[in-house]
Formats: C-alpha cells, structure tokens, sequence
C-alpha cells in the first residue's frame, strides 16, 4: 500500500471512531479556565516553572479554605485548580446545578487528575493523599464521592484521566464539589482539570485510540502489500 494512501486509511479510521464516540450524550463539561482576580506568586511551580495563582476566583463557583482559590496555568487560557491541604482545607463548589440527577439513572464523571507541587518541594502531593470528588444534590447532600489517589510528585505536572459513576438520587440538579480527603495534611491533595459529565462510560483517550488504529492499519500493510486504495466501508 503507498504510504501516503495508508495515513488516509488511518486517518478516516481515527476520524470514524471519534465521530462514534462523539455521539456519547455530555450532560455538562467543566474545563475551569475561568479563573480572575487573585495573586501571582513571586515564584512559580518547583521544578516545572509554570505560573501559579492564590486567592484567585472561578467564574460560576465558591470557595473556601487556606488561600483558596490555588491555580496553576498549565498553557495559554488554560487553568488546573490546586487543592491545598489545611485544616480549613481549600473547597470548591459550583453554585448552578445541571440535570444529572434523574432517580435510578447511571452517570458517569471523567476527570483529569495529577499529583502537584508549589513554590518550593515542602507541599509536594505525596502517595497517601487524597483528592476528593462529589456530587451534591439540590440540598446539599453528597449523591456520590469518589476519593483519588493522583500518586507522588515525580518532578513534572502530568496529568492523567480517571472516571467514576454514580446513580441519581432524583433530589433537584446535580451540583459539583472539589476538596481534599486528608484535610489537614499540609500538602497538596493534587490538581485537577476538565470534569465532565456523561450518560454513557467513556470513551478511551485519542492517544490510545489513535495508537490502536495506526497499529491495525500497519498490520494490515504488512499483510496486504498489493492493495492500493482504502477498501469501502
């Protein structure tokens, strides 16, 4: 197969398999690049030397605890939130709800998490803590919490998808709460970006999925050297 027939083949692949996915019912998305106000450090990241803020504010939430709101800038317009451990520990929830709380249906929640650091090594993220997810109903009461582990600090800010579901309780809107499972720690719990909401599991990454196809299609020029065009869905 000509090379470059082969990365259309790949292409349309990729491109067919994220246009299925696509049609995955996303009920709400939150990326928190909404972030104003607040202050700078005189410093930035440990090891990574990406901006970070204190005392800031998020468009359409509330916040609580030590020098909230923590925020780190991970690329232009695009913000993480920082969960600082304290004993009043930082928490951030958001003040509309959303319908994602029909009773006796299943949600799913994906959202991208990662062990994170301030100015210096002494607040690193370190295996034991805990970052802490819920989902609030209109009264205020937890319909679900999922408790994260982002891992240790190994010296740069990656960030990795994770997901869990719940099952509606049927009272009012869903509403979203962010905070830390070990308060008190005097660490970062992590960082977390991009919640959302969907009616269906998701889906892989591109990364794998792009990997999964670029992968078959190799396989497929290996075996069929003589074919010269994609072959009709």
């Amino acid at each position: 197969m000509n090379q470059f027939l082969l990365s259309a083949c790949v292409l349309t692949s990729v491109n067919a398999f994220w246009a299925g996915s696509a049609q995955a019912a996303i009920m709400a998305k939150f990326d928190l690049n909404g972030i104003y106000d607040g202050f700078y450090d005189s410093g930035t990241q440990y090891q990574t030397g990406n901006f970070i803020k204190y005392q800031a504010s998020l468009t359409g939430w509330t916040h609580s605890g030590f020098n909230a709101i923590h925020a780190l800038q991970i690329g232009a317009n695009n913000w993480a939130l920082m969960v600082y451990s304290s004993s009043n520990p930082n928490t951030y929830t958001l003040q509309s709800g959303f319908s994602a709380n029909t009773l006796g249906v299943t949600y799913w929640v994906s959202y991208d998490i990662a062990p994170t650091v301030y100015v210096n090594s002494g607040q690193a993220t370190r295996e034991q803590d805990i970052l802490r997810i819920s989902v609030l109903n209109s009264a205020g009461a937890a319909v679900a919490t999922n408790d994260a582990k982002t891992g240790a600090w190994a010296g740069s800010q990656d960030f990795h998808q994770e997901y869990f579901s719940y099952v509606g309780d049927g009272i009012g809107d869903a509403r979203l709460q962010i905070t830390s499972g070990n308060p008190g720690s005097g660490f970062f719990a992590g960082a977390v970006d991009n919640i959302a909401f969907e009616s269906t599991q998701p889906v892989p990454e591109p990364t794998s999925a792009v990997l999964l196809v670029v992968g078959t299609a190799g396989a497929v020029l290996r075996r069929r050297r003589t074919v010269n065009r994609c072959q009709p869905a």
